[in-house]
């Protein structure tokens, strides 16, 4: 049983995480749970606009305006 602190379970999201092959590996961490949110571009053809957001707010205020999700960009931790 592998044990990370928060830091390493942080730069593991960050970087794409780990692969192991044969066996397998958990992280564990007394910290309390990470939330990350995803970072998202729109594009609204009418205005010739992107929107980027990472809350669920942001995203719904997109889809209502009439955005087109195109793409995660990232990940980000909360302010």
């Amino acid at each position: 049983m592998l044990k990370f602190g928060r830091a390493a379970i942080v730069a593991l999201l960050l970087l794409g995480g780990v692969a192991f092959t044969g066996t397998s590996a958990t992280a564990e961490s007394t910290d309390p749970p990470i939330t990350i949110h995803a970072l998202s571009t729109w594009w609204h053809a009418g205005r010739l606009d992107h929107y980027t957001t990472a809350s669920s707010t942001g995203v719904s205020d997109a889809i209502a305006a009439g955005y087109t999700f195109l793409r995660v960009e990232g990940y980000v931790l909360p302010a």
